[in-house]
């Protein structure tokens, strides 16, 4: 993938089923041979809240069923 200025790749790690791959998906950074390479990394977690923060999660997204901050919110399987 060729970079353009202002534009930004996002790689996503759910199948189309919606469940975390079987780490299957990889990427990597080529080498900087002149210039700047800036890099920024933002992690999107579906179904965090004010209600229920990002720590009530575990690594692959799974609610963690007990603990600080844990509250039923109903979610569509």
């Amino acid at each position: 993938m060729k970079p353009t200025k202002g534009t930004a790749t996002v790689f996503t790690y759910r199948g189309p089923d919606g469940l975390m791959d079987e780490g299957f998906t990889e990427h990597s950074g080529c080498p900087v041979l002149e210039g700047e390479k800036w890099i920024s990394t933002f992690w999107m977690r579906d179904g965090v809240s004010k209600e229920q923060p990002w720590t009530v999660f575990d690594p692959t997204g799974i609610p963690i069923l007990e603990g600080p901050g844990m509250v039923e919110v109903p979610v569509d399987v």
